[in-house]
């Protein structure tokens, strides 16, 4: 009978175990990668499946930038998403009209987002009716309703170019596109940039900056704001930014939202009391709707909400 040494014994086990250690995370591996290529191609097979929306890609319409927009209404309002039974928004009605600004406030699900997602048509398939200045806005060429809208959602998106195609800026020394800069702090970010506005952002550009999240939330409130569209709105746009940028951004909205038919759609409801009226959304209904100083007299949910959170900087 052959013998091994002791260190041989522990050589051929320690690569024995290095051996299946190193198979393991590869198997690991590949079963991670798997699922993940999986989930791929369930959105893609999901996308592929989508039906075609003609003229979608169509130019923006940039006429309708100068239409004055007197009055959004929506009339009996329900929407489930689909594949799902919940309703969202429930026999929804409201109105809005264009010399006023609004804060659509509630809590988490209750709807906030989906009405606007409604209302600058991403989805149609809701029973009851929106209405822009009386017009059914399924009745609205796709390319004026986009047009219509300058919005920024909470989940906003990163765009990997420059800062002036960020922007969407077509003369550097706009003096709009310049005020709004200023406004939001950037003016300074981008002068100390070598390239200036045509900067590229993000790591795909060797030459690329990264942004924080912050400065990326700004990039794209500023593309809104600069967009010109006469309906802009808001969806917390407040939630990556830091005290101080905070009340300097309520401050500008209240100086912007002056000029524009303003949706603001917030979970603080101290930028709330920027708005000339507050819409209160409970289980996709209007529970409420008044000035902040009516809403916080009736005492309702409206009420139970702002000192809930006024009680978060209130010792006493």
């Amino acid at each position: 009978m052959q013998t091994i040494t002791v260190g041989t014994y522990i050589a051929l086990v320690k690569a024995i175990y290095d051996f299946i250690e190193s198979i393991s995370w590869q198997f690991v591996m590949l079963i991670k990668n798997f699922i993940s290529n999986k989930l791929y191609l369930k959105d893609i097979t999901e996308f592929s499946k989508l039906e075609k929306v003609e003229n979608i890609l169509n130019p923006i319409d940039t006429s309708v930038k100068q239409t004055v927009i007197q009055k959004i209404e929506f009339k009996n309002v329900t929407f489930v998403y689909p594949n799902t039974t919940k309703k969202i928004l429930d026999n929804f009605t409201a109105t809005m009209y264009g010399d006023k600004k609004y804060s659509i406030v509630g809590a988490n699900g209750c709807g906030k987002t989906t009405l606007v997602k409604l209302l600058t048509g991403l989805y149609e398939d809701y029973d009851g009716d929106i209405l822009i200045n009386g017009v059914e806005i399924r009745d609205i060429k796709k390319e004026q309703l986009k047009a219509y809208f300058g919005i920024v959602y909470q989940d906003f998106s990163k765009y990997e170019i420059s800062i002036k195609d960020n922007l969407l800026i077509e003369d550097p020394k706009s003096q709009q596109a310049l005020d709004v800069l200023k406004q939001l702090g950037l003016d300074e970010l981008i002068g100390n940039l070598e390239n200036g506005l045509d900067t590229p952002l993000g790591k795909l550009d060797n030459n690329g900056i990264d942004l924080s999240g912050g400065q990326w939330q700004k990039i794209a409130i500023a593309r809104t704001l600069i967009s010109g569209s006469p309906i802009n709105i808001l969806d917390e746009p407040t939630h990556s930014l830091d005290p101080i940028s905070e009340v300097n951004l309520y401050a500008m909205f209240k100086s912007i939202m002056n000029e524009k038919f303003t949706i603001f759609i917030t979970h603080r409801l101290g930028g709330a009391k920027l708005a000339d009226e507050i819409i209160v959304i409970n289980k996709g209904k209007v529970a409420q709707q008044g000035t902040h100083q009516n809403l916080l007299n009736l005492g309702g949910q409206y009420a139970k909400m702002f000192e809930a959170q006024r009680s978060w900087y209130d010792e006493n």
